[in-house]
């Protein structure tokens, strides 16, 4: 309407044919082209075309063409369904279209990361309006996931009140053997830990009793097992501070085991005090490793002591091995087992020269494992144990 004076009726006709004069002078007087000036219309659009192929290349290049630039998009693309259902969901309370955009992300990207939680959001999406729906996707979260929390809170709503329950417990357990350990008492702190452990699965406080475990092969089997423990251990935990320490521990042992195979003109110790174990060497060829372990355990549940069965293998000969049964506070007790057990393994050394069966200090299981000198034992083994 321009600029209009306040005034009453402005909208009357005299008014409006003024408004149209002086409009009609203003676009002469202001927008009509200088014709004094040169025509620039091709530099315009020359620039245009430019500005076009420009905007036109930055789009082309925008286009992933390469396997990683596409997986990235496609990456992308799985996060922004993702998110455009939590939008739905949360934000905007469309409970139907947030079920549409995960249900979309499922079908286009099947191995999603987001897998786990997108079928728990359709779960509780129609957790109450379709129950079997729900219960489809309830399925499958347990069926594909059975090892994570959400799976197991869907099985067992109590379950994490009970995990702590089982916690509570193990910490009291580990603080008894604990005790024996720093008490000296290695073969009751290693029977507490292994009757612990095989007492309690899926508790937050296991890695650290299986560490405790690791260390008291050092006391009851010797170096070498305890080395093995230890690499199984960062092996199972590859991360977290129990890892830390255990690699630590394994870190520290590479001058030690410098220092024993340095060794190699040592006497067997007749230090008979202290912990003993029964030790069996074999070719697998001979005997299967499974098989013999097998038996020795079956032996085993003879005795209500409850012992564990260990197995290395020569670095030299790896068909050899010597499987290893811990732990014996005395030579005798030792003694004892080692002639029973002889009885229930009758004829398993015909056909295996390597077959041999004695009881042996921590030490000097160390030494043995470390210079394979079987033959040398077994002297020693008649001299000091018959």
């Amino acid at each position: 309407w321009g600029n209009r004076p306040l005034e009453d009726n402005w909208r009357r006709g005299d008014n409006a044919s003024a408004a149209g004069t002086g409009t009609s002078a203003s676009l002469t007087s202001e927008t009509q082209p200088d014709k004094s000036e040169p025509d620039n219309a091709g530099e315009r659009a020359a620039a245009t075309n430019d500005e076009f192929s420009a905007e036109k290349q930055k789009l082309l290049d925008a286009i992933p063409k390469t396997a990683e630039a596409k997986a990235a998009a496609y990456l992308k693309m799985e996060e922004a369904y993702f998110n455009l259902g939590r939008i739905y969901r949360f934000g905007l309370s469309r409970n139907d279209l947030a079920a549409n955009s995960y249900e979309t992300l499922l079908k286009r990207f099947p191995e999603t990361e987001y897998r786990l939680k997108t079928l728990l959001a359709l779960y509780k999406l129609f957790e109450k309006s379709e129950p079997d729906k729900a219960a489809k996707y309830k399925q499958q979260i347990i069926s594909e996931f059975p090892d994570s929390l959400t799976a197991k809170i869907l099985i067992n709503p109590n379950y994490l009140q009970e995990k702590e329950e089982r916690n509570r417990r193990l910490q009291q357990k580990y603080a008894d053997a604990y005790a024996q350990y720093e008490a000296g008492n290695y073969v009751e702190a290693d029977q507490m830990i292994r009757n612990t452990l095989n007492s309690f699965e899926d508790a937050d406080f296991l890695p650290t009793v299986e560490l405790l475990s690791a260390l008291l092969k050092a006391q009851t089997e010797g170096l070498f097992s305890y080395e093995k423990a230890l690499n199984d251990f960062v092996e199972k935990y590859p991360e977290g501070k129990v890892h830390d320490y255990a690699q630590r521990l394994l870190d520290g042992l590479k001058p030690v085991r410098e220092k024993v195979s340095a060794g190699k003109g040592f006497d067997f110790s007749e230090d008979f005090q202290q912990l003993h174990l029964v030790a069996i060497t074999f070719d697998e060829n001979s005997n299967p490793p499974d098989s013999l372990k097998t038996k020795v355990e079956a032996f085993n549940k003879n005795f209500t002591q409850q012992l564990s069965v260990g197995n290395l293998t020569f670095r030299k000969k790896p068909n050899i091995h010597i499987l290893f049964i811990n732990s014996f506070k005395t030579k005798s007790a030792a003694q004892r087992y080692r002639k029973e057990l002889q009885k229930a393994l009758k004829g398993r050394d015909n056909k295996d020269p390597i077959f041999h069966n004695f009881a042996i200090s921590r030490d000097n299981f160390t030494f043995l494992y470390e210079n394979e000198k079987i033959d040398e034992y077994v002297r020693f083994h008649r001299k000091f144990y018959q």
